[in-house]
């Protein structure tokens, strides 16, 4: 029994890793961000990042408005979140937050 279990969480890991490395290769060849949540999930995990949930705690804790669409990418210097959010008056913004460090660090292009 000990057998099939290790057997099967070896199947587990190893789907796991491709599906995660595919989905890394795939979004950076279009636009370096992550179209697969359950990937990035992976990613964030294994790369220490930040979560988007704690990324919501510390902008309800700071009033800071709610986040209504997050975006994992891959940047030359590392990973960033791509966040809209919506402010108490209800107007939207675009910021850029570092994935691993949980701060603001520009804001996003709108293509306006």
């Amino acid at each position: 029994m000990f057998e099939n279990f290790r057997a099967w969480l070896v199947a587990v890991l190893i789907g796991t890793a491709t599906t995660a490395s595919m989905a890394l290769a795939q979004s950076s060849a279009t636009t370096g961000c992550f179209a697969d949540w359950s990937a990035a999930a992976t990613l964030v995990e294994d790369e220490k990042l930040v979560t988007v949930e704690a990324l919501g705690r510390q902008f309800r804790h700071l009033r800071l408005g709610e986040i209504v669409k997050t975006e994992l990418c891959r940047t030359a210097g590392g990973y960033v979140y791509r966040l809209v959010v919506r402010d108490s008056k209800g107007r939207f913004r675009s910021v850029i937050y570092d994935a691993r460090r949980g701060i603001e660090i520009g804001v996003a292009e709108t293509g306006r």
